[in-house]
Protein backbone atom coordinates (compact mmCIF):
# COMPACT_ATOMS: atom_id res chain seq x y z
CA UNK A 1 0.00 0.00 0.00
CA UNK A 2 1.29 3.49 -0.41
CA UNK A 3 1.84 5.35 2.55
CA UNK A 4 0.61 8.78 2.85
CA UNK A 5 2.78 11.84 3.71
CA UNK A 6 0.19 13.36 6.66
CA UNK A 7 3.09 16.89 5.71
CA UNK A 8 1.53 17.24 2.28
CA UNK A 9 -1.86 17.37 3.30
CA UNK A 10 -1.12 20.17 5.89
CA UNK A 11 0.18 21.88 2.71
CA UNK A 12 -3.25 21.13 0.62
CA UNK A 13 -4.74 22.91 3.57
CA UNK A 14 -2.03 25.82 4.58
CA UNK A 15 -1.07 27.45 0.90
CA UNK A 16 -2.75 30.49 0.04
CA UNK A 17 -3.92 31.59 -3.01
CA UNK A 18 -2.49 35.11 -2.28
CA UNK A 19 -0.74 36.42 0.59
CA UNK A 20 -0.33 40.22 1.56
CA UNK A 21 -0.16 43.04 -0.18
CA UNK A 22 2.38 42.63 -2.83
CA UNK A 23 0.92 39.65 -3.75
CA UNK A 24 -2.54 41.08 -4.17
CA UNK A 25 -1.71 43.79 -5.55
CA UNK A 26 -0.08 41.65 -8.65
CA UNK A 27 -3.20 40.23 -8.90
CA UNK A 28 -5.44 43.07 -8.63
CA UNK A 29 -3.52 44.53 -11.94
CA UNK A 30 -3.76 41.21 -13.59
CA UNK A 31 -7.47 41.65 -13.38
CA UNK A 32 -7.40 45.58 -14.22
CA UNK A 33 -5.73 44.37 -17.44
CA UNK A 34 -7.95 41.51 -18.21
CA UNK A 35 -4.88 38.79 -17.55
CA UNK A 36 -6.39 36.26 -16.16
CA UNK A 37 -3.57 33.77 -16.28
CA UNK A 38 -1.79 35.16 -13.18
CA UNK A 39 -4.70 34.04 -10.77
CA UNK A 40 -5.31 30.72 -12.74
CA UNK A 41 -1.85 29.80 -12.97
CA UNK A 42 -1.30 29.98 -9.20
CA UNK A 43 -5.00 28.14 -8.35
CA UNK A 44 -3.96 25.79 -11.29
CA UNK A 45 -0.50 25.02 -8.95
CA UNK A 46 -2.81 25.03 -5.58
CA UNK A 47 -5.10 22.86 -6.07
CA UNK A 48 -2.49 20.06 -8.01
CA UNK A 49 -1.46 20.11 -4.29
CA UNK A 50 -4.88 18.21 -3.62
CA UNK A 51 -3.54 15.31 -6.61
CA UNK A 52 0.17 15.18 -5.46
CA UNK A 53 -0.63 14.82 -1.72
CA UNK A 54 -3.00 12.51 -2.41
CA UNK A 55 -0.65 10.06 -4.53
CA UNK A 56 1.86 10.83 -2.00
CA UNK A 57 4.33 12.55 -4.65
CA UNK A 58 7.29 14.96 -3.55
CA UNK A 59 5.81 17.45 -6.17
CA UNK A 60 3.40 18.77 -3.67
CA UNK A 61 6.25 19.82 -1.59
CA UNK A 62 8.27 20.89 -4.02
CA UNK A 63 5.41 23.18 -5.58
CA UNK A 64 5.44 24.88 -2.10
CA UNK A 65 9.04 26.06 -2.22
CA UNK A 66 8.54 27.20 -5.91
CA UNK A 67 5.47 29.65 -4.68
CA UNK A 68 8.01 30.99 -1.95
CA UNK A 69 10.69 31.58 -4.24
CA UNK A 70 9.08 32.53 -7.67
CA UNK A 71 5.68 34.13 -6.81
CA UNK A 72 6.60 37.04 -4.75
CA UNK A 73 3.53 37.21 -2.85
CA UNK A 74 1.34 35.50 -4.70
CA UNK A 75 0.70 32.08 -3.33
CA UNK A 76 3.23 32.21 -0.49
CA UNK A 77 2.01 30.20 1.91
CA UNK A 78 3.51 29.90 5.63
CA UNK A 79 5.39 26.75 6.65
CA UNK A 80 4.86 25.15 9.93
CA UNK A 81 7.34 22.26 11.99
CA UNK A 82 4.91 19.70 12.24
CA UNK A 83 5.57 17.12 14.38
CA UNK A 84 3.56 14.04 14.48
CA UNK A 85 0.01 13.14 13.37
CA UNK A 86 -2.31 15.20 15.71
CA UNK A 87 -0.55 18.30 14.62
CA UNK A 88 -1.69 17.77 10.68
CA UNK A 89 -5.46 16.66 11.72
CA UNK A 90 -6.10 18.65 14.16
CA UNK A 91 -6.15 21.69 12.67
CA UNK A 92 -7.22 20.33 8.85
CA UNK A 93 -10.55 19.01 10.61
CA UNK A 94 -10.38 16.38 7.59
CA UNK A 95 -10.50 12.70 7.37
CA UNK A 96 -7.84 11.44 5.23
CA UNK A 97 -7.56 8.60 7.35
CA UNK A 98 -9.65 6.17 5.02
CA UNK A 99 -6.83 6.58 2.20
CA UNK A 100 -4.91 3.97 4.57
CA UNK A 101 -7.30 1.52 3.08
CA UNK A 102 -6.44 2.12 -0.49
CA UNK A 103 -3.92 1.88 -3.13
CA UNK A 104 -3.39 4.91 -4.73
CA UNK A 105 -3.43 4.51 -9.08
CA UNK A 106 -2.49 7.40 -11.23
CA UNK A 107 -3.53 5.87 -14.67
CA UNK A 108 -2.89 9.36 -16.88
CA UNK A 109 -5.89 10.29 -18.48
CA UNK A 110 -7.72 6.97 -19.56
CA UNK A 111 -11.71 6.16 -19.32
CA UNK A 112 -11.11 2.75 -18.13
CA UNK A 113 -8.25 1.03 -16.04
CA UNK A 114 -7.97 -2.14 -16.19
CA UNK A 115 -6.33 -3.99 -13.13
CA UNK A 116 -4.30 -6.63 -13.78
CA UNK A 117 -3.76 -8.83 -10.32
CA UNK A 118 -0.13 -10.14 -10.72
CA UNK A 119 -0.73 -12.05 -7.62
CA UNK A 120 -2.99 -14.23 -8.42
CA UNK A 121 -0.83 -15.55 -11.44
CA UNK A 122 2.80 -14.74 -11.38
CA UNK A 123 4.62 -17.84 -10.24
CA UNK A 124 8.30 -19.47 -10.12
CA UNK A 125 8.66 -22.97 -11.39
CA UNK A 126 11.32 -25.35 -11.25
CA UNK A 127 12.55 -25.96 -15.10
CA UNK A 128 15.23 -28.13 -16.27
CA UNK A 129 17.93 -27.05 -17.98
CA UNK A 130 18.00 -25.67 -21.56
CA UNK A 131 13.83 -25.24 -21.46
CA UNK A 132 12.61 -21.99 -22.20
CA UNK A 133 11.50 -20.23 -19.56
CA UNK A 134 7.67 -20.35 -19.13
CA UNK A 135 5.90 -16.90 -19.28
CA UNK A 136 3.24 -16.47 -16.40
CA UNK A 137 0.16 -15.67 -18.08
CA UNK A 138 -2.98 -13.89 -17.41
CA UNK A 139 -6.97 -14.15 -18.32
CA UNK A 140 -9.77 -12.21 -18.12
CA UNK A 141 -10.12 -13.57 -14.46
CA UNK A 142 -7.46 -11.74 -13.69
CA UNK A 143 -8.30 -8.30 -14.61
CA UNK A 144 -10.75 -5.92 -12.75
CA UNK A 145 -12.00 -3.16 -14.89
CA UNK A 146 -12.54 -0.08 -13.13
CA UNK A 147 -14.51 3.21 -14.91
CA UNK A 148 -13.80 6.69 -14.33
CA UNK A 149 -16.47 8.82 -13.36
CA UNK A 150 -16.93 12.93 -13.21
CA UNK A 151 -16.75 14.83 -10.57
CA UNK A 152 -17.24 18.77 -10.20
CA UNK A 153 -17.14 22.11 -8.14
CA UNK A 154 -17.74 25.84 -9.63
CA UNK A 155 -17.46 29.03 -7.33
CA UNK A 156 -18.31 32.49 -8.41
CA UNK A 157 -14.82 34.92 -7.10
CA UNK A 158 -16.05 38.41 -6.58
CA UNK A 159 -14.28 41.19 -8.83
CA UNK A 160 -14.67 43.33 -5.20
CA UNK A 161 -12.91 41.06 -3.41
CA UNK A 162 -9.57 41.67 -5.44
CA UNK A 163 -10.65 45.54 -5.73
CA UNK A 164 -11.51 45.86 -1.90
CA UNK A 165 -8.34 43.62 -0.75
CA UNK A 166 -10.68 41.06 0.68
CA UNK A 167 -7.70 38.26 0.77
CA UNK A 168 -10.25 36.46 3.15
CA UNK A 169 -12.34 35.37 0.60
CA UNK A 170 -10.15 34.67 -1.71
CA UNK A 171 -8.00 32.35 -0.19
CA UNK A 172 -10.69 30.67 1.81
CA UNK A 173 -12.81 30.16 -1.67
CA UNK A 174 -9.17 28.39 -2.75
CA UNK A 175 -9.21 26.03 0.10
CA UNK A 176 -12.77 25.01 0.50
CA UNK A 177 -12.71 24.05 -3.11
CA UNK A 178 -9.65 21.80 -2.12
CA UNK A 179 -10.78 20.37 1.09
CA UNK A 180 -14.45 19.60 -0.34
CA UNK A 181 -12.61 17.58 -2.95
CA UNK A 182 -11.44 15.11 0.02
CA UNK A 183 -14.90 15.61 2.06
CA UNK A 184 -16.24 14.04 -0.93
CA UNK A 185 -13.67 11.20 -1.57
CA UNK A 186 -13.90 10.41 2.20
CA UNK A 187 -17.64 9.94 2.30
CA UNK A 188 -17.09 8.03 -1.11
CA UNK A 189 -14.94 5.79 0.46
CA UNK A 190 -16.40 5.55 3.70
CA UNK A 191 -19.70 4.39 1.62
CA UNK A 192 -17.79 1.56 -0.25
CA UNK A 193 -16.63 0.51 3.03
CA UNK A 194 -19.83 0.00 4.31
CA UNK A 195 -21.53 -1.74 0.84
CA UNK A 196 -22.95 -5.36 2.57
CA UNK A 197 -20.82 -8.37 1.57
CA UNK A 198 -18.13 -8.55 3.95
CA UNK A 199 -17.16 -11.75 6.03
CA UNK A 200 -19.81 -12.55 8.26
CA UNK A 201 -19.41 -10.72 11.73
CA UNK A 202 -17.49 -13.19 14.16
CA UNK A 203 -19.87 -14.48 17.41
CA UNK A 204 -19.69 -11.92 20.16
CA UNK A 205 -18.69 -12.45 23.28
CA UNK A 206 -19.45 -9.46 25.57
CA UNK A 207 -18.24 -5.87 25.89
CA UNK A 208 -15.60 -5.85 28.52
CA UNK A 209 -12.10 -4.73 27.00
CA UNK A 210 -10.75 -8.94 27.25
CA UNK A 211 -14.00 -9.89 25.33
CA UNK A 212 -13.17 -7.01 22.78
CA UNK A 213 -9.65 -8.24 22.16
CA UNK A 214 -11.47 -12.06 21.83
CA UNK A 215 -13.32 -10.65 19.16
CA UNK A 216 -10.66 -8.91 17.49
CA UNK A 217 -8.12 -11.69 17.49
CA UNK A 218 -10.91 -14.15 16.02
CA UNK A 219 -12.07 -11.67 13.34
CA UNK A 220 -8.31 -10.64 12.51
CA UNK A 221 -7.79 -14.90 12.25
CA UNK A 222 -10.99 -15.61 10.52
CA UNK A 223 -10.02 -12.89 8.10
CA UNK A 224 -6.76 -13.91 7.06
CA UNK A 225 -7.89 -17.56 6.80
CA UNK A 226 -10.02 -16.56 3.93
CA UNK A 227 -7.60 -13.86 2.60
CA UNK A 228 -4.94 -17.10 2.66
CA UNK A 229 -6.64 -18.90 -0.42
CA UNK A 230 -5.75 -16.06 -3.02
CA UNK A 231 -3.40 -13.46 -1.07
CA UNK A 232 -0.06 -13.72 0.12
CA UNK A 233 -0.61 -12.82 4.20
CA UNK A 234 0.95 -13.94 7.59
CA UNK A 235 -0.04 -13.21 11.11
CA UNK A 236 1.63 -10.39 11.02
CA UNK A 237 -0.11 -8.85 7.53
CA UNK A 238 -1.19 -5.41 8.87
CA UNK A 239 -4.84 -4.70 9.31
CA UNK A 240 -6.45 -1.76 10.01
CA UNK A 241 -9.65 -1.53 12.43
CA UNK A 242 -11.91 1.19 11.30
CA UNK A 243 -14.46 1.80 14.03
CA UNK A 244 -16.98 4.74 14.49
CA UNK A 245 -15.71 7.50 16.76
CA UNK A 246 -17.67 6.48 19.39
CA UNK A 247 -15.87 3.75 20.21
CA UNK A 248 -12.63 5.06 20.14
CA UNK A 249 -12.72 5.13 24.02
CA UNK A 250 -13.93 1.83 24.42
CA UNK A 251 -11.65 0.47 21.81
CA UNK A 252 -8.58 2.37 22.70
CA UNK A 253 -9.06 1.20 26.60
CA UNK A 254 -9.06 -2.36 24.95
CA UNK A 255 -6.21 -1.88 23.29
CA UNK A 256 -4.17 -0.30 26.24
CA UNK A 257 -4.25 -3.67 28.13
CA UNK A 258 -1.49 -4.55 25.93
CA UNK A 259 1.07 -2.27 27.77
CA UNK A 260 -0.38 -3.23 31.20
CA UNK A 261 0.09 -7.17 30.80
CA UNK A 262 0.40 -8.83 34.16
CA UNK A 263 0.43 -12.49 32.26
CA UNK A 264 -3.29 -12.43 32.54
CA UNK A 265 -4.49 -9.66 30.39
CA UNK A 266 -6.04 -10.94 26.64
CA UNK A 267 -3.47 -9.33 24.35
CA UNK A 268 -4.13 -8.31 20.54
CA UNK A 269 -2.19 -11.51 18.87
CA UNK A 270 -2.16 -9.95 15.31
CA UNK A 271 -0.98 -6.93 13.55
CA UNK A 272 -3.47 -4.06 13.99
CA UNK A 273 -4.42 -0.51 13.98
CA UNK A 274 -7.50 1.25 14.99
CA UNK A 275 -8.66 3.97 13.01
CA UNK A 276 -11.65 5.87 13.78
CA UNK A 277 -14.21 8.23 11.53
CA UNK A 278 -17.10 10.54 12.00
CA UNK A 279 -17.70 10.23 8.80
CA UNK A 280 -22.24 9.97 8.72
CA UNK A 281 -21.07 6.98 5.74
CA UNK A 282 -19.37 4.71 8.33
CA UNK A 283 -22.00 3.95 11.24
CA UNK A 284 -21.57 2.43 14.68
CA UNK A 285 -23.86 -0.41 13.11
CA UNK A 286 -21.66 -1.15 10.49
CA UNK A 287 -22.24 -4.56 8.85
CA UNK A 288 -25.82 -4.33 10.32
CA UNK A 289 -24.10 -5.00 13.78
CA UNK A 290 -25.51 -3.76 16.51
CA UNK A 291 -21.74 -2.63 17.57
CA UNK A 292 -19.80 -3.03 14.59
CA UNK A 293 -16.43 -2.15 13.75
CA UNK A 294 -14.51 -3.83 10.41
CA UNK A 295 -11.71 -5.12 9.87
CA UNK A 296 -9.66 -4.33 6.24
CA UNK A 297 -6.66 -5.64 4.88
CA UNK A 298 -4.74 -2.28 3.05
CA UNK A 299 -4.09 -1.91 -0.22
CA UNK A 300 -3.50 -5.24 -2.67
CA UNK A 301 -7.28 -5.34 -4.30
CA UNK A 302 -8.43 -1.70 -2.70
CA UNK A 303 -7.94 0.27 -5.33
CA UNK A 304 -8.61 4.31 -5.66
CA UNK A 305 -7.74 5.59 -9.36
CA UNK A 306 -6.96 8.96 -10.61
CA UNK A 307 -7.66 9.09 -14.09
CA UNK A 308 -7.46 12.78 -15.03
CA UNK A 309 -6.65 15.27 -11.83
CA UNK A 310 -8.45 18.25 -10.83
CA UNK A 311 -7.92 21.04 -13.52
CA UNK A 312 -9.01 24.21 -13.58
CA UNK A 313 -11.09 26.36 -15.83
CA UNK A 314 -12.64 30.01 -15.71
CA UNK A 315 -15.03 32.70 -17.27
CA UNK A 316 -15.28 36.45 -16.35
CA UNK A 317 -19.32 37.34 -16.08
CA UNK A 318 -19.94 40.73 -17.00
CA UNK A 319 -23.58 40.59 -15.33
CA UNK A 320 -22.61 39.23 -12.10
CA UNK A 321 -19.28 41.38 -11.56
CA UNK A 322 -17.27 37.88 -11.25
CA UNK A 323 -14.92 35.07 -12.05
CA UNK A 324 -16.62 31.80 -12.57
CA UNK A 325 -13.90 29.07 -11.63
CA UNK A 326 -14.60 25.47 -12.34
CA UNK A 327 -12.82 22.63 -11.61
CA UNK A 328 -13.34 18.52 -12.34
CA UNK A 329 -11.73 15.10 -11.93
CA UNK A 330 -12.32 12.20 -12.83
CA UNK A 331 -11.59 9.12 -10.77
CA UNK A 332 -13.29 5.68 -9.66
CA UNK A 333 -12.58 2.96 -6.98
CA UNK A 334 -13.08 -0.67 -6.08
CA UNK A 335 -13.17 -2.21 -2.61
CA UNK A 336 -13.38 -5.82 -2.71
CA UNK A 337 -15.64 -7.20 -0.02
CA UNK A 338 -13.38 -10.28 0.68
CA UNK A 339 -10.69 -8.09 2.21
CA UNK A 340 -13.34 -7.06 4.95
CA UNK A 341 -14.33 -8.74 8.23
CA UNK A 342 -16.91 -6.98 10.18
CA UNK A 343 -17.04 -7.38 14.31
CA UNK A 344 -19.75 -6.75 16.58
CA UNK A 345 -18.71 -5.52 20.28
CA UNK A 346 -21.71 -6.04 22.01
Amino acid sequence: MNYINRNNFEIVDRANLVNGQEGLKKMREAFDKKDLDTFFKALGRNIQLVHDAQHNYKMADSLHEQYVQKDAGIGVATRRQIVGFSNVVDPMKIDTAWMGAYTMADLGGAAVGDIVDFESFVEWIQQGEGEDIRMSKYGNENVQEIRDSRFTCGLAFLNRWLETGNMYNINEGARQMRLKNLELKADLAYTALNVAGALPRTATSGATAANIIDDINTGADTLLNALSATLQVTAETPLLLFAHGSYRSRILAAFRTISGDDGNNTLIDFNITPVFTYNSNFPATIGGAANGVQLVLPGRKNIWATFKPIREAQESNFSTDSVKVMMQEYFGYQTPAVQRQTIDMT
